[in-house]
């Protein structure tokens, strides 16, 4: 069963995790698959359409996508250990939000990227490719787990 995790505001001393690089998953324990789904859950409940664990306290790096986003899928992808690489020089700056910070911001982002991580166990690496909203979603989670936030510069 799923629980509402409760998400880190960059205000006060919780902060601090979100300004600090994540650890690798190295295994899949019965906790972490507990977090995987209670982040599943945080983020659909919170409005969210990606969420990253130090955005609910934890330093490892996972991040939950809406599967709606980034191919047009009811369901959330669960990416472990991603690396970012940018497909595309082509930059757009538009205003973006987070669950974590309270004011919208312009950032510039590339157009075209993907990751490569192990999505959902650490067995097998896959490549996801995405776009414009999509390629701004895996930016933004891929930047909380190298400890930069909206209110990082950019």
């Amino acid at each position: 069963m799923a629980t509402k995790l409760p998400i880190v505001q960059f205000i006060g001393d919780n902060q601090k995790i979100l300004s600090k690089k994540c650890e690798p998953v190295t295994e899949i324990t019965p906790e972490i698959e507990q977090l995987i789904e209670d982040m599943v859950y945080t983020a659909e409940v919170s409005g969210g359409i990606g969420l990253a664990a130090p955005q609910v306290g934890k330093s490892l790096q996972i991040i939950v996508l809406s599967g709606k986003v980034l191919n047009e899928d009811e369901n959330w992808i669960v990416a472990i250990n991603p690396e970012l690489e940018v497909v595309s020089q082509e930059q757009e700056t538009i205003e973006e939000s987070c669950l974590s910070f309270p004011i919208a911001k312009p950032i510039p982002r590339y157009k075209e990227v993907q990751i490569v991580a192990h999505i959902g166990n650490l067995e097998q690496r896959a490549v996801i490719y995405a776009k414009d909203l999509g390629a701004r979603l895996l930016q933004h989670e891929c930047d909380h787990l190298q400890g930069v936030t909206l209110a990082s510069p950019h």
